[in-house]
């Protein structure tokens, strides 16, 4: 049946409706792409979501397409009628109103179609991997790495020289810190790890006016007089989160696997090498399993020699400066 007048639809709403529930489905599955397209930590809290939305979706679209029918047509055979819902009409004469003038105007309803797919398609390298923004904790989680070596009386009482600059700022309300690993024994870690907690006060209240950028600026500045001690600053719900989330203490991390120790040790050091030179990146270490500190002293004999000075009496001194057994010649 041909229509020459657009007053009735060519085809029933009946009938454009049968693919309503796979059309539905599938629009609210695309919406969720993004989520599982997120990574870092966003990926690891929000792809669950998308996941088991998605998954109880398509549960819901077979469970529509099989039982219910059944059930309707068991349950539902006497005084089944359509009642009237002004809303429902509100809407289908909206949708039914742009469903003719599309159907009017094919050639245009195509055009513009294509150009929003374009467009889509367009922004679609543009979106971003990441969604949560930082927040700001009002506080910094300031963890100081000192050599392998060190002892606890050493680490401990660096600790207590680093706590002792970082509260000299106004802006710190307060300081705890950690030596070693936890209590309960979660970090792999000796006495060279310290670990602080700087309590800060309301930023609205900070004299002078600095942002909190400018202030770990400042911070890891003043405590680069500690000799050896590589810093990283970050925040206490931000540090066990991404600890939880890679293995690290770190947004990012790189990891490198193998069966040999000195070999994952030199490529460590490359990749750091590389990483150095990325523009962006801030507050890089390395996290190293091997290695023991070592002070080369390197005697320039012609100077010594203007004191009168030779070389097998300066060994004895650097012994007694180091302590018995710490110092060889090579």
């Amino acid at each position: 049946m041909v229509y020459t007048h657009f007053n009735l639809l060519p085809v029933s709403p009946t009938v454009l409706s049968e693919g309503a529930p796979i059309q539905t489905v599938t629009i609210i599955i695309l919406a969720y792409m993004p989520i599982l397209m997120m990574s870092r930590v966003e990926g690891k809290l929000f792809s669950p979501l998308a996941y088991t939305l998605g998954f109880a979706l398509l549960g819901a679209l077979i469970f529509t397409l099989t039982l219910v029918p059944v059930l309707v047509n068991a349950l539902l055979r006497k005084n089944v009628k359509e009642k009237h819902n002004p809303i429902v009409h509100f809407l289908t004469g909206i949708c039914m109103g742009i469903f003719k003038f599309n159907f009017r105007n094919k050639r245009l309803a195509l055009i513009v179609t294509t150009i929003i797919i374009a467009i889509g398609l367009y922004a679609f390298k543009f979106l971003g991997t990441e969604f949560l923004p930082e927040l700001n904790e009002g506080s910094i989680w300031v963890r100081a790495t000192l050599p392998y070596s060190i002892s606890l009386d050493t680490s401990m009482a660096k600790a207590g020289q680093m706590r002792a600059i970082m509260i000299k700022f106004p802006q710190v309300r307060r300081i705890m810190s950690q030596t070693g690993r936890p209590d309960d024994g979660t970090d792999v870690a000796g006495f060279y790890n310290n670990e602080f907690g700087v309590s800060l006060y309301p930023q609205e209240e900070w004299d002078p006016k600095i942002s909190k950028e400018e202030l770990i600026d400042t911070m890891s500045k003043a405590l680069a007089v500690i000799p050896g001690a590589d810093l990283n600053f970050s925040q206490p719900i931000m540090d066990n989160v991404e600890e939880a989330v890679s293995g690290v203490k770190g947004s990012i991390c790189v990891k490198v696997y193998g069966d040999s120790l000195d070999y994952m040790e030199e490529q460590s050091t490359k990749v750091y090498n590389v990483l150095k030179k990325v523009e962006g990146v801030d507050d890089l270490g390395v996290i190293r399993n091997i290695g023991q500190p070592e002070l080369d002293i390197d005697l320039d004999q012609s100077k010594m020699a203007l004191y009168g000075s030779v070389l097998y009496l300066c060994f004895p001194l650097v012994q007694v400066l180091a302590g018995p057994g710490w110092a060889q010649r090579q």
